[in-house]
């Protein structure tokens, strides 16, 4: 994903009977506690992206990583050098 865009992360969980509670937790700091998550990249890199669902049988949780590069500027594309351009 690019600087600016965003990205909405939705969560699945089982249905259960007991009180669930949800965390969403990126770079180790807590950013929601739904469902769902709206990420909006403000700056180039990786970012730790962690989901945990819990209640009084346990936790479970997922990490994963979000990349974030620069855009190319609207209406311009950009490809690698090769040996053959200049």
């Amino acid at each position: 994903m690019s600087i600016e865009s965003s990205k909405t992360f939705v969560a699945t969980v089982a249905e259960t009977s007991l009180t669930t509670t949800y965390t969403w937790n990126l770079d180790g700091v807590w950013v929601s506690d739904t469902l769902t998550y709206l990420f909006k990249a403000k700056k180039v890199g990786d970012y730790e992206l962690q989901f945990i669902a819990r209640n009084r049988d346990g936790a479970d949780s997922v990490n994963f990583i979000v990349t974030v590069i620069d855009a190319a500027p609207e209406g311009k594309y950009y490809r690698p050098k090769s040996e053959n351009s200049s």
